[in-house]
């Protein structure tokens, strides 16, 4: 941290959320879709034990979709120790709930659509705070 730069003021626009709760909006998201990313990985390897089908791929699902909540959490521990480094994969990351809510939003049966609009708002609250001009004076360079 540049200990010559001026202190970020806790919000620049009146009415507008401040730098602060900026961060503590993505770095939430980012924890709802790393618990997502477990459940679903978890999920999947209970059904291919307890759902009689082939298990081929199902360990290779989970490990990855671990290995992508680790990412995940590594990226907003960096974004919660405001380290300018980690707001591009955290947006790329919710770039990617996006597409996931909007295949989801395509799916069949309430499941998927209820799923669509959990990981859409999350996704886009992420995203607009990761994007948000506060934000980016806010992390360390």
């Amino acid at each position: 941290m540049d200990m010559n730069a001026e202190p970020v003021p806790e919000t620049a626009n009146p009415g507008s959320p401040g730098p602060v709760v900026l961060l503590q909006i993505a770095t939430t998201a980012a924890g709802l879709e790393v618990l997502g990313l477990v459940g679903y990985g978890i999920a999947i390897g209970w059904s291919a034990r307890h759902g009689g089908g082939k298990v081929s791929a199902a360990p290779v699902l989970v490990v990855l979709y671990l290995i992508f909540a680790v990412l995940l959490a590594l990226v907003a521990r960096g974004l919660r120790r405001r380290r300018m480094v980690a707001r591009t994969p955290f947006l790329l990351a919710q770039a990617f709930a996006l597409i996931v809510a909007w295949t989801l939003a395509h799916g069949t049966g309430v499941l998927p659509h209820a799923m669509a609009v959990v990981v859409g708002v999350v996704g886009a609250l992420g995203f607009g705070a990761g994007v948000a001009r506060p934000m980016g004076r806010f992390l360390d360079r």
